[in-house]
């Protein structure tokens, strides 16, 4: 099979991934092939959260092969069920596989595939080594510190820092310094959101601010403009922006939906949310103290890395 095109969507989980991922995968040509670094439900060979290589168990030439795999769509992968699942849902997903899975699937079948979307937030702390080694066009996802610590919270989500830590110091990377009162809440979600959003743009912040580097995408950018931003999108990535394109884009960033405002409960990914409001919920779950824990962390950085546009704001043709 010939060798694929990859393209990198990655950011930090809860930061829009999946959605840019699903748009970049409409274009003529491409397929999304979807987390194969998720420990749970990706790749075989994936032992943790948040692979790179020299990290833990991954040498450069594993993280290299893998990439190889994914080009030539030469993967194993697990069966994709999550602990929290039972019943008929889990015997469904022992037959069927999961969404990871199913994706590769679906790349497999696409006639005509050059282009593999391949949209992995945990695949955020390889991001820099996967465009400087392979040359990939990345993409990573800008969404604010404080949504993201936000949806952590709602899902009651938390990641283990001191395992990524140990392993980005195995790795020559953990040049970091937190204070010992936060670190010792690291298992609480905000915290940890804010912790890991720091880890993340952080080992991004030089190639995103770079004209060469990775292509930053704001999400704040995203629902104000996204048909140009999306436009300009494609455009960089070298693939076909098309009026149905455009029309999908509209209906799913600007439909009308008075009547859907927060994402709800434990959910993931809900269809039913209105975009213009999730990256603002954020307001009405975290407490002042949560807040300014985020500010504390994160502040800094998001000055920087929420300025960066995609298009020149002072356009008159916006949309």
């Amino acid at each position: 099979m010939k060798s694929k095109r990859l393209i990198l969507v990655t950011g930090m989980p809860r930061s829009g991934t999946t959605a840019v991922g699903e748009v970049l995968g409409k274009a003529a040509g491409t397929a999304v092939l979807h987390e194969p670094l998720n420990y749970l439900v990706g790749l075989n060979d994936v032992r943790h959260y948040f692979a790179f290589p020299g990290g833990g168990e991954v040498s450069a030439a594993s993280f290299d092969q893998w990439v190889e795999d994914m080009r030539a769509l030469r993967l194993r992968y697990k069966p994709g069920l999550f602990p929290r699942e039972k019943g008929l849902r889990r015997l469904t997903k022992q037959i069927i596989g999961g969404r990871a899975v199913n994706s590769y699937r679906r790349c497999k079948w696409t006639p005509g595939l050059d282009t593999l979307i391949w949209k992995d937030p945990f695949a955020a702390l390889a991001a820099g080594y996967l465009h400087e080694r392979h040359g990939l066009q990345v993409v990573v996802t800008l969404r604010s510190p404080w949504a993201v610590a936000a949806s952590f919270k709602r899902m009651g989500w938390a990641f283990d820092l001191d395992e990524i830590m140990t392993r980005l110091r195995s790795a020559g990377r953990g040049d970091y310094s937190f204070d010992d009162g936060l670190w010792i809440r690291s298992n609480e979600p905000v915290a940890n959101a804010a912790l890991l959003w720091f880890l993340v743009y952080s080992s991004l912040e030089d190639l995103l601010t770079q004209e060469d580097g990775l292509i930053g995408l704001s999400l704040d950018e995203l629902i104000r403009y996204p048909t140009t931003v999306y436009a300009e999108l494609f455009d960089r990535l070298g693939l076909a922006w098309t009026d149905p394109i455009a029309q999908a884009v509209i209906d799913r960033y600007q439909g009308e939906k008075s009547d859907l405002k927060a994402p709800m409960g434990a959910k993931a990914h809900d269809r039913n949310r209105d975009i213009s409001f999730m990256n603002q919920y954020w307001r009405n779950l975290l407490d002042s103290s949560e807040q300014a824990l985020v500010s504390d962390v994160c502040g800094e950085l998001w000055e920087v890395l929420g300025s960066l546009r995609l298009v020149d704001e002072s356009s008159t043709e916006l949309t």
